[in-house]
C-alpha cells in the first residue's frame, strides 16, 4: 500500500485509511473501521494497531531478506571463532 500511496501521491492519513479499508472484505472492514486509531484518522497509529492485531505481519518482516541483510551488516564485526 505504501508504494501505491507514493505512486498516486496520496499523503493524507484519512485517504490512506479509506483506501486500505476498501481492499478488505466487509467483516474486516467493519472491524478495522471500528478501531479507535481509524476513527482518530491516524495512519501510523492504525498501522501499529494492525501489527498488534496481526502479529504475523511483524514476523514476516523479521523473516525477510531485507531484515536479514540489515542484521548481517549490523553484526559484521562479530567473530564466530573462539578466540584463544
Amino acid at each position: 500500500m505504501e508504494q501505491l500511496f507514493q505512486t498516486t501521491e496520496i499523503t493524507e492519513d484519512q485517504k490512506k485509511l479509506d483506501w486500505i479499508t476498501g481492499y478488505v472484505d466487509a467483516n474486516i472492514h467493519d472491524q478495522w473501521t471500528s478501531f479507535e486509531e481509524y476513527e482518530a484518522g491516524s495512519w501510523n497509529q492504525f498501522l501499529e494497531r494492525l501489527k498488534t492485531e496481526y502479529p504475523e505481519l511483524t514476523t514476516e518482516k523479521q523473516g525477510s531478506m531485507d531484515h536479514l541483510r540489515k542484521l548481517c551488516r549490523k553484526n559484521a564485526g562479530i567473530n564466530l571463532l573462539k578466540e584463544e
